[in-house]
């Protein structure tokens, strides 16, 4: 049986429009191109184009063994890069779209931000989704959340802070003096200070789960 031989179409289907780790940085494939119309037809010569922190380069000597997929798991995490009040919290997905990229890319994920509802009511556009970008893939690699104590502060900037992959703190509009306590299901209780009150049982081994984990002070209360 004669060797199997990667295509410039094989790797497209594969991995064009994907993040990637290549050479240990997230690196973006724009797709693979013969260099001309001969090589199209014998389809011998093609490379590679790719983006790393928005500058392009063309890789001949690319193949799909060099590349290092990224899957993350359904989870929060915090860009508060913007500078007006938005929602620091975000939640990424995966969706059943384009189940051949062998990493992520722009069709196979979902973020949107948990208080996507309630801006949709209050805003005249629709700011609850975003598209997935190499910074976005960044700061999912980085797994990185504040502190409890210091994600409350934030919350009057940036309205929800995700505190860990499954939990975050948002401005209440029930109550003036409690923060909001979110899931990726929604929301689940209530936050001060040094109390997390917990309105959904199932919720309840999560949030203790949370306060072990991290050593915190605080009293876990089903309400």
């Amino acid at each position: 049986m004669a060797e199997y031989k990667e295509t410039c179409e094989d790797f497209n289907l594969r991995w064009s429009n994907t993040f990637v780790l290549f050479e240990d940085r997230v690196t973006y494939i724009c797709g693979a191109y013969y260099p001309d119309e001969e090589n199209k037809e014998t389809k011998e010569e093609w490379f590679v184009q790719i983006e790393v922190k928005g500058k392009r380069e063309k890789r001949s000597d690319l193949d799909s063994s060099m590349l290092q997929p990224l899957m993350f798991d359904s989870k929060f995490f915090n860009d508060f890069s913007s500078t007006e009040t938005n929602p620091a919290c975000l939640h990424f997905s995966r969706t059943p779209r384009r189940q051949n990229k062998r990493s992520i890319c722009a069709d196979n994920t979902l973020i949107i931000t948990p208080l996507l509802p309630l801006l949709q009511k209050i805003r005249n556009r629709n700011p609850g989704h975003y598209n997935l970008n190499g910074s976005y893939v960044d700061l999912l690699l980085a797994h990185k959340y504040p502190d409890y104590q210091h994600a409350l502060s934030l919350c009057s900037q940036h309205l929800i802070v995700a505190v860990s992959p499954s939990l975050a703190v948002a401005l209440s509009s029930i109550s003036p003096d409690r923060f909001l306590l979110v899931s990726p299901f929604g929301f689940i209780g209530e936050a001060t200070e040094d109390t997390l009150f917990v309105r959904h049982p199932g919720a309840r081994q999560e949030v203790l789960d949370f306060v072990n984990r991290n050593s915190l002070n605080l009293q876990v209360i089903n309400a």
